[in-house]
């Protein structure tokens, strides 16, 4: 017996999203309803207007309620919600997310009102087979400690700690990491070796986003890894900052439809495009959809032949900061000196090191 799940990519229900046949084509919604399972990644959280919203975040990085009738039209079993932006609504926001999602009867991994409830594994019967979920996020002011509402951290302590004791009560395990560097392409040998950490210690597949473009896939231990997903859906409108570099490859993206059986696990890789204005995402057929898979391969054969840590960093870094510094300035103005306080306070040695790296690239190139 073979079970399929179909992953996503980032998607963001944001105030940009209308009715469900101007936002999903039916081709798509066909390759949904031909997967045994489905699981979302839901970058933004659900928050009412009327929520405090945490005075580092942009104001307009949430995901709309009245909108999650289109996340129900995916039907999901298993949505993750372990991102950077968890808590872009406080902890009223995690609890509104996660009391939606369970009305849909829906299993949340990723965030929670506490660590134990972010680390906390779903499981999923499929046709007598045990399927287990868990989901961990990279480091930030989002991040869950103890009492602390975020969501899980993606440390090499927490993988150790909760792979094998989740690995134990399932046939497969499936591990989603909210990792990398945001619109690099290659991928970041730290996190490469989380990944790999992950497939030694139990998990049969790894699922990553968070670059908003796609990243290769490698297969390890017969177990696929994907990098990035890229998008889903994602409204680039969306806030005081619209932000233009790499609009092309953040509107490309894949839905990985992971196999699993006796025999092994394999996959498929089906491209997905979309647009924002209007709001919506299709199937990519004909050129476009072999771009992406032409894509996929290079960049695949990319991961095999190796990455450096300055060759990713320095590939993100610039992108990166453009757009922070419109977004600072912008949401300086909305929020004012607090703001600056949560930003700075945010900022770590390895932002530092980044730049430094990626100037002294630039530098010893020329």
């Amino acid at each position: 017996m073979k079970s399929s799940i179909l992953f996503t990519g980032d998607l963001g229900l944001t105030s940009g999203c209308k009715r469900i046949p101007e936002v999903f084509s039916p081709s798509l919604l066909e390759r949904f309803e031909s997967a045994d399972a489905v699981c979302v990644n839901l970058e933004l959280p659900f928050v009412d207007e009327d929520c405090r919203m945490a005075p580092y975040t942009h104001p307009s990085l949430i995901s709309s309620p009245e909108h999650a009738s289109l996340l129900k039209a995916l039907k999901p079993a298993v949505v993750n919600t372990g991102t950077n932006h968890c808590m872009d609504g406080g902890r009223a926001g995690i609890e509104l997310t996660e009391s939606i999602l369970a009305a849909m009867g829906v299993c949340s991994i990723g965030s929670g009102v506490n660590e134990d409830g972010a680390r906390k594994p779903c499981f999923l019967q499929i046709d007598g087979v045990t399927f287990g979920f868990l989901s961990f996020c990279k480091k930030g002011n989002f991040t869950s400690s103890g009492d602390k509402a975020g969501a899980a951290l993606l440390s090499e302590a927490n993988l150790r700690a909760d792979i094998p004791v989740a690995a134990e009560k399932c046939d497969f395990l499936i591990v989603l990491m909210h990792m990398g560097m945001e619109f690099s392409k290659s991928v970041h040998p730290m996190y490469r070796e989380l990944a790999h950490l992950a497939v030694d210690l139990g998990a049969s597949c790894v699922i990553g986003h968070h670059p908003h473009v796609i990243q290769g896939i490698e297969t390890y231990k017969n177990a696929p890894i994907f990098y990035s997903l890229g998008n889903f859906l994602f409204d680039n409108y969306a806030g005081a900052v619209t932000y233009k570099a790499h609009w092309e490859a953040r509107h490309r993206g894949i839905l990985a439809k992971v196999f699993f059986s006796s025999a092994g696990v394999s996959y498929e890789a089906i491209p997905v495009i979309y647009t924002s204005k209007p709001l919506a995402v299709r199937i990519a057929e004909g050129t476009d959809g072999q771009d992406i898979l032409s894509e996929i391969n290079f960049l695949s054969e990319s991961i095999s032949e190796g990455i450096d840590e300055s060759s990713a960093e320095t590939e993100a870094v610039g992108a990166i900061a453009k757009r922070e510094i419109a977004t600072i300035i912008v949401l300086t103005r909305i929020h004012g000196l607090r703001f600056l306080w949560y930003f700075v306070k945010d900022l770590k040695l390895r932002h530092f090191r980044m730049v430094f790296r990626a100037i002294w690239k630039r530098i010893t190139c020329k």
